[in-house]
This record gives structure tokens, sequence and C-alpha cells, in this order.
């Protein structure tokens, strides 16, 4: 025999010994039974008035009074205990008195421990009845309650069983309002019937359940959903006693539309986490992650079951009880959100430096943190670069003489540097009361200008603001300013609120380029007078050698003919390379292709072929450039069979080159073009002479005509350099070009 828990047991008698003697042997013969004597009346009600007790056994006649008055004292306060009485001998008028009076049970004491068997098997069936019976007023309460006060709706229902005891419906015994309305019935047509009858179906799909819950006493609870009323409910259902269950109906439709919506809100914003492009983190408001985007795995190169746990700070690498880190935290939750810079050590071992924005949020019902870390690689190795650009302007500025402004447009109050001040002939403390309007500041004749150039830059239609503008110095002298200014700020409607630039002292230059240019201009006319002075007499030679060929035929006639043209041609390219190493100022969009076409038909190119590989356009001054082309396509045919073997060479020169293929093509990454050609190249010790003036390899040749190649192209800000091109040739090459898109 046993029992779900110990069965405590008062054992009242005015014999101790006895008393003793009894206890013992009732836990000699169940395990679960606990035994506690009283040798009186007082003792045993002190003893229930401080113990929770079982039941009570107590023998038919104690000192003051009967064991069935002891009953009944015993009844008033404990109304519901079970209480046998241990008699001996009774009589039949004694029994009578103790069932009549409510006692649960009685026992004869005999001769034998077998007794006490007895005893003991009737103290755990009074007990265990009385416990049942407690289940059931419990249970019959709950039910109840259930039935009257709940919002769920209740229904008790019992089990039909065909012959064999095995269940085939249940029949509706009652139901309350609430049930009737979830299931939209009337209460009053349900009552009674079976389920089948109720429901249209031969048996209930969950008579199974139910009868399981009958047969076991064990509670169920599940969900389901009710076609006929599009609801879905959620059902419990107990066995209030034999045969019998009642079910609890929840009404839960809203419960999981509401429930559809989460998780299609969590589909959606899992589509948004992992669609993020920068590295994010969900994490516990302690740091461990437990969410990672396909961001954070492909660029740390960790998988997300390795980032699970991990802190969004440290990825492996930092210790998450450093203090920083705990600060960070701390002020997530107490502000909400924090940005910062730190840094995050891919599994590669590579260090990325990013920008962390942790912001609280509530994932899935519970506080978490959301941190989006943003690569900023590219900004600290632009930081880094813009660190080195500041050193090497503070060092441009030293050398180059600059001196520095800072202009607040708003307030029109302006800043400078001492350079500035002394480029002025000012000290910085002096400088200030001799300041006044910026127009003021510049000459007259240049105001106009400089002022279209700073409003354009306002506008936005120059990178910067640039101008040449002369100033008055403290000595009253007017000094010539490059001024190079950027704006930095702008206010909310977009306009200038801070501008920063520099000055240059270009007094000199101006100069120099004033006298330059009169030196030039002083060479043009010197040239102009020395080529007039020396195309006449060569033209009468020329003429007079004509004539004389007419009357006699003489070797001497066709050499004196060949000087002449040689000296033209020295005059020619002597005003070329005069004129040619001119800066350019106008350059315009050319097209590569039909400008070198136009280049081969004005040179004598016997049988040389052009094959024009480059299809892109370039800026350039164009009849500079055509006079480029001519030159390196001459320059091919005469001498693109040149080498450094004196037989090859001059057999190369009375080929006259005829048979070359030039090539016409750009550069790498279209920054330029080259003209090759696939005769016998140039030697390598000759390559640093052929752009000096005078230097040529042909006894025809004037020795200007790469030398003008290189002055058009430093004209242009460009670099011609030679080398060998794919077939053994010469490859003369045009770098720093820019392309037009």
């Amino acid at each position: 025999m046993g029992s779900a828990r110990p069965i405590r047991v008062l054992y009242v008698d005015d014999d101790p010994h006895l008393g003793a003697l009894v206890g013992l042997f009732l836990e000699r013969e169940a395990d679960d039974l606990r035994a506690q004597t009283a040798a009186s009346v007082g003792e045993a009600q002190s003893a229930l008035a401080e113990h929770a007790f079982d039941c009570v056994v107590s023998a038919g006649e104690l000192p003051d009074r009967s064991g069935v008055e002891f009953f009944e004292s015993v009844r008033d306060d404990y109304p519901h205990l079970p209480f046998l009485l241990f008699l001996d001998r009774p009589d039949e008028t004694a029994m009578r008195e103790a069932i009549d009076a409510g006692v649960t049970d009685y026992v004869r004491k005999g001769i034998g421990p077998g007794q006490y068997a007895v005893l003991a098997d009737r103290i755990v069936n009074a007990v265990q009845r009385h416990r049942a019976t407690r289940r059931l007023r419990k249970a019959e309460k709950r039910y109840r309650s259930l039935f009257t006060e709940t919002n769920e709706g209740v229904a008790l229902l019992e089990l039909v069983t065909d012959d064999a005891g095995e269940p085939t419906d249940f029949r509706i015994l009652d139901v309350n309002d609430q049930y009737a309305s979830i299931l939209d019935l009337d209460r009053a047509d349900i009552v009674g019937k079976r389920g089948s009858e109720v429901y249209g179906t031969a048996a209930s799909a969950y008579l199974d359940r139910y009868a399981e819950v009958v047969r076991t006493g064990e509670p169920i609870e599940f969900e389901t959903y009710y076609p006929p009323l599009k609801k879905s409910l959620r059902v419990a259902a107990f066995s209030p006693t034999d045969g019998q269950f009642a079910t609890a109906l929840s009404d839960i439709t809203e419960q999981k539309r509401a429930e559809e919506r989460i998780r299609e809100s969590q589909r959606t914003y899992e589509n948004i986490f992992q669609g993020i492009s920068e590295i994010a983190f969900v994490h516990e408001t302690g740091g461990e992650i437990i969410a990672a985007n396909e961001a954070a795995r492909e660029r740390l190169g960790y998988s997300e079951e390795s980032l699970i746990g991990m802190s969004p700070l440290e990825t492996d690498a930092v210790d998450i009880s450093d203090a920083g880190v705990r600060e960070r935290l701390e002020t997530v939750r107490e502000q909400g959100h924090v940005t910062f810079e730190t840094s995050l050590d891919a599994k590669t071992g590579e260090s990325v430096p990013v920008e962390i924005s942790s912001s609280r949020i509530e994932y899935f019902g519970m506080p978490a943190v959301l941190s989006i870390a943003r690569d900023i690689s590219e900004r600290k190795e632009q930081e880094r670069q813009l660190h080195t650009l500041n050193e090497r302007f503070e060092l441009a500025l030293e050398a180059g003489q600059f001196g520095v402004w800072d202009w607040n447009v708003e307030t029109d109050q302006v800043t400078y540097d001492q350079r500035w001040a002394e480029m002025l002939g000012y000290s910085l403390a002096e400088i200030e009361p001799h300041l006044s309007a910026w127009e003021d500041r510049v000459h007259p004749d240049d105001l106009p200008d400089a002022k279209a150039s700073l409003q354009a830059h306002f506008d936005g239609e120059t990178d910067y603001y640039e101008t040449e503008h002369r100033m008055q110095a403290k000595s009253g002298d007017w000094i010539w300013i490059r001024d190079i200014g950027k704006v930095f700020e702008r206010d909310e409607s977009g306009d200038p609120a801070r501008m920063v630039g520099v000055h240059q002292d270009i007094t000199d230059r101006k100069r120099r380029r004033q006298e330059l240019r009169r030196q030039n201009e002083r060479l043009d006319e010197f040239a102009s007078l020395v080529s007039h002075d020396l195309r006449n007499p060569l033209q009468v030679a020329d003429g007079r050698i004509e004539l004389a060929a007419q009357d006699c035929d003489s070797d001497h006639l066709d050499s004196a003919m060949a000087a002449v043209e040689r000296s033209q041609n020295l005059i020619d390219d002597l005003l070329s390379l005069a004129r040619e190493g001119e800066r350019v100022t106008d350059m315009e969009p050319v097209e590569l292709p039909p400008l070198a076409e136009d280049c081969w038909q004005h040179v004598e190119t016997a049988d040389a072929t052009l094959s024009i590989e480059a299809d892109h356009s370039i800026r350039a001054d164009e009849r500079r450039l055509k006079r480029l082309f001519e030159n390196l396509f001459r320059n091919a045919v005469e001498h693109g069979s040149l080498t450094s073997d004196p037989g090859a060479r001059q057999d190369a020169l009375e080929r006259g080159g005829s048979d070359v293929t030039v090539r016409v093509g750009p550069l790498d990454e279209r920054n330029g073009f080259y003209v090759a050609d696939d005769g016998t190249g140039i030697d390598p010790d000759e390559r640093t002479e052929i752009f000096e003036s005078g230097y040529s390899t042909s006894r025809d040749g004037t020795g200007f005509g790469l030398a003008i190649v290189e002055e058009i192209a430093q004209a242009h800000g460009w670099h011609v350099s030679v080398t060998d091109s794919e077939s053994g040739g010469a490859r003369f090459e045009i770098s720093g070009v820019a392309t037009v898109e």
C-alpha cells in the first residue's frame, strides 16, 4: 500500500507505553505512515493546533471522556479530518454510537500484530478517501467558479461508450453563456444533446483526447481551428469526476491574427536587418550578440554561429569587461543611443576601423541594442592622407610664401596670419586699423574680374575661386596678388557662410612674365626679320640654279639645289622652334583619328602605311597638335629603319623608310597617345640626345623636328618620351594629356 505523500497520524491513548507500541507497529505496516502519540485529550488538542495531521486514531476510553466524546470535540474544529476508534472488545451499542456520531471507522483491538495491519490499512483508506473527496470538492468549486465567473466558454460533458466500454461520443450536460456565444449556438438547443448532433459530425475529432483525460485524470490543453466560424480556439479539458470531463474554450482568433502580424513584422524586420549593407548586430544590453546580418558575416569572416555570444565591440578581440565598452553600453541603457569610433577584428586578423551607432530597441519583446558599424577604412585613409596633405600644405605655405585668410561671409569678419600681413608690409598687430572693405582693398581696374570670379564660385559654377589682382601695400605701392579661395561652409539656405583662402605675392613673377613677353616679341621680330632677309637671297639662288640647269648638265647644280632647300627647311624649323614653345592657354576638344589622317596626307610618306588604333578625343591646340603629328610621322618615315649598324643605316636611308608602318594608339587608361613604327628603332645610347636642337642622324635632316615635338608637348603641359615599340621600332609616348569623355 502507498500514497502520494506521507500520512501523518495522531494516536491518542492514556497508556503512553501502548501508544508508543501502536505508533511503532503502524509505521512498520505502512512505509508512508508517520505516527505521533498523545497521552491525554489536552495533549492531543495541543498537537492538532501545532501540526497538520491527516488522521486521528483514539482509544475507546480516555481518562476524562470517551473516544466518541473526544471525536465530537475534534469535529467542531476539524470537520473533515478522518477519525478512527481503536476499541477494546466493543459491544454493538458502542459501535452503533460511534457510527451515528460520524466517526470515519473503527477497529477492534485484538491479540497479535495482525490488528495493526488492519488498523494501518483502515487509516490509509480513510485518508485516501478524504483526499479524493477534498480534490473533488476543489474541482467542483473550481468548475463552478469557472462556469459562472470566467470569460471563457465552459462546458460539462460526459463520455458515451458502446457495450465494450469504448468511447463513441459525448453528451453535453451543461454550458455557460460564453461557450454558446463563442460557438454562435443557442444554449437551450445544445444542453442534453450529443456532440455529433450539435456539430454535425459522426464523432468529435478530439474524442480520443477527451477519453484519455477521463481515463487518467490528467488535464490537457491544445489549440484548434473551427472552420464553420473561421475561429481559432484554445481548448483546456479536465475531468471533475468519473466518466465526465469539462472543457474551457477561449476565442484566440484575434490573438492568432496578431501573432501572424507579428510574424510578418518579424520577417519584414529580418529582411530589412539582413539587407543592411553595413555591419549590423543585435545584442543583449550586456553585450552578447544574438543576431548578425550578412554584411557582418562577410566583412568579418565569421559564421553567424561563431558571432552569436560575442560582443559587437570585441569580435573575439577585446574583453567585454573593458571599462570603455561597459561605459558605452551603460550610455545606451540610460540615453537610448550612442555613437563612437572603434575597430572590429576580422577572423583574418585585419583590424576594421568602424563608426558604431548603437540604439536601444525591443527585439521580439525583449530589451536589446541594435548596433550598426559603418566601415570607415576609406575615411581613415583619407584622414591620414589629409593629415599628410596638411603637413605638406604647411610646408608649401612656408616655401611658397603664402598668406592665409579666413573670411566669415555673414559678418564680413576676416582673420589673417602673420605672413599675409608681412606681404603688405605690416605686422599682424598693426594691420587691423588699415583694413577696409574688400572692394576697397582691390585695384579698381581689377575689381570687376575679381567680383565675377568670386560670384561664379559662390553660385557653384567653379570648384574654387581664383584671381590675380593688385592690392596696395603699406608703402603705397600696388603689388600683384594671386588670390585662391574656397567656400568651406554654407548656411541652411545654401548661401556661403565661411570661406578660406591664400594670397601669394606674384609681383616679381608678373614682372618676369612681362620681360619674357617683351623678349619673345623681340625674338619673334628678329626671327621674322632673319627669315625675310635670308629667304630673299635663297630664292634668288634657287632661281639662278634653275636657269643654270637649263644651260648645262652638272652634278654640282644638284648639290647646290639641295643646299638651298636644306637652308629653307632650317629657316622654317628655327621659326617653329622659336614660336611653338609658348605656353598653350586656349585648348579645345580634338578627335585624334581624323586629325592623324589629315596630318598623314601632308607628309611625304612614299609607300609607308598608317594604322590608327586610338578612338578618343583630347584637349589641345589643334594647330600645334598637327605640327607635332607631322613631325613624328616625318621622323618615322625618314628614320623608321635606322639602326646603330652603319651599313644597315645607309641601306635604310637609301630606302627612305618607304616600307615602314606607323601606328597611332592610346596609352593605358587613355591618358595620352603614342606614335610607333616597325622599323629597327633608336639606339638606347642615342635616346637621351634625340630631342636636342640640331641633333640628326640623317645627312639631309635639320635636327629640329623632335625638338619641336618636345616644345609643343611642354607648351601643353605634356611629357614626351621614347622607347621600343612592340615590333621593335621606335615608340614615342605623349602622356599627361586631358581626355574628353
